[in-house]
């Protein structure tokens, strides 16, 4: 929501366009972004944020993805470039004969979050560096973080190569089970695990990293670190959540916290390895199921 006014939604990734609404439905603008969007802010004084994907067609071999940080003003169009990063794809697939399987943010990946304040928060989980720009572009805070990364373990590597199996097993795609039984996914991480896989935050404006952990017991607990925007540490916590999944789809990465609760786009997984999605709310307050 954008100023108490409208409703601004990011469509799918590919379409490349931000769609804002009035809050009774009417439609008030569309922005077109010009490359794909994964991610969306809505911040204050009619100002967005907004993440956009480019692969430049001059570097085939190995493409590199360009990810800037745009924040635009959806009244006069005009947007600002306050973050740029490069990355290469190659580097996070796996090529089987004429297949490539992608492997998404092995090493990290570009997250945005609204202040409480209105304010923009921008972070690239490889690193421990958080900045947090004002709906200006300036940039009027940044620290880092203090906790260590989770380490890459084999029995990590193991867990992860065995949901791969299943997952195309599943599709009958046995010539790709086959070879990824082969393959080294070693090569695709760094020697530990990004900082966090998601970046949220609260009903009093605290942020949470959900961080990884060495070994995915399976256990439903979801551990995260807590600070304040200033970059105090306030300690560590877990949810518990069963056999569910937060952020499935990477496309889908939606937490939002009221003061007791957390309403989250999850997937709940049955014993054939289907999964149902759904939107829950978890009670932070107690220990209590989840519920729909």
């Amino acid at each position: 929501i954008l100023d108490n006014r409208y409703l601004v939604v990011d469509e799918y990734a590919l379409r490349r366009r931000i769609s804002i609404f009035h809050l009774n439905g009417k439609f008030f603008k569309l922005i077109k972004t010009g490359g794909s969007v994964f991610g969306c802010c809505a911040l204050k004084n009619g100002k967005i944020a907004y993440l956009s994907k480019r692969f430049p067609a001059d570097e085939k071999k190995e493409k590199t993805v360009i990810t800037r940080v745009y924040i635009q003003d959806v009244n006069t169009m005009k947007k600002k470039i306050v973050r740029e990063y490069r990355s290469s794809v190659g580097k996070n697939r796996i090529r089987i004969g004429k297949v490539g399987i992608y492997f998404g943010t092995t090493k990290g990946s570009v997250l945005l979050a609204r202040t409480s304040t209105g304010n923009l928060i921008v972070a690239k989980s490889d690193t421990a560096k958080i900045e947090i720009f004002d709906p200006d572009g300036r940039n009027i805070r940044q620290f880092n973080l203090d906790f260590q990364r989770a380490r890459i373990t084999q029995p990590y590597l193991d867990a992860l190569k065995s949901d791969i199996i299943r997952q195309y097993q599943k599709r009958g795609a046995n010539h790709i089970v086959k070879a990824i039984r082969k393959a080294d996914l070693a090569q695709l991480f760094q020697s530990h695990h990004p900082y966090y896989k998601y970046l949220a935050v609260d009903h009093a404006g605290n942020l949470l990293f959900f961080t990884y952990r060495e070994v995915d017991q399976k256990d439903g607990k979801i551990p995260f670190e807590i600070y304040t925007v200033k970059g105090e540490h306030q300690g560590h916590a877990c949810m518990h959540i069963e056999n569910l999944q937060l952020g499935v789809d990477s496309r889908f990465q939606r937490m939002i916290f009221s003061k007791k609760a957390l309403f989250a786009y999850t997937g709940i997984e049955d014993e054939a390895g289907d999964i149902d999605y759904r939107i829950f709310k978890f009670n932070l307050a107690a220990k209590q199921n989840p519920s729909r």
